[in-house]
């Protein structure tokens, strides 16, 4: 205990120092958000390499056709829709019926070939 008589106030002689419990309030809450934060991410795992990635994006990309894919995209699995308009060594295009996206192949998790009689 620390010695306070000279204080003037007898509630600052006898205040008690709780030293880090003052603090606990402050680092739960910290440590609870970044805990749910943490609990949103998903373990998401590609069962496709990079070859694979590139080869499949590569067919898809030179036989122009309607492709589904999965990505991993703003820490959530994402769906898209359409035609792959470029692929670079790191990163791919795909162009939607509104617009176009640019991905990272590490975000590729799955790549399928879209049926082509449902939009013909």
């Amino acid at each position: 205990m620390i010695d306070r008589s000279y204080l003037p106030f007898s509630s600052a002689r006898s205040y008690y120092d709780r030293k880090m419990a003052k603090w606990m309030g402050f680092f739960l809450s910290e440590h609870n958000h970044s805990l749910e934060k943490d609990r949103h991410k998903k373990s998401i795992i590609s069962l496709l390499d990079l070859e694979e990635k590139h080869l499949y994006l590569g067919q898809a990309y030179s036989q122009q056709s309607p492709v589904i894919i999965r990505v991993f995209d703003h820490n959530q699995l994402q769906k898209y829709e359409g035609l792959i308009s470029k692929i670079t060594s790191n990163h791919f295009q795909l162009k939607t019926k509104k617009s176009y996206k640019t991905f990272s192949i590490d975000s590729l998790i799955t790549i399928e070939q879209e049926d082509k009689e449902a939009h013909g």
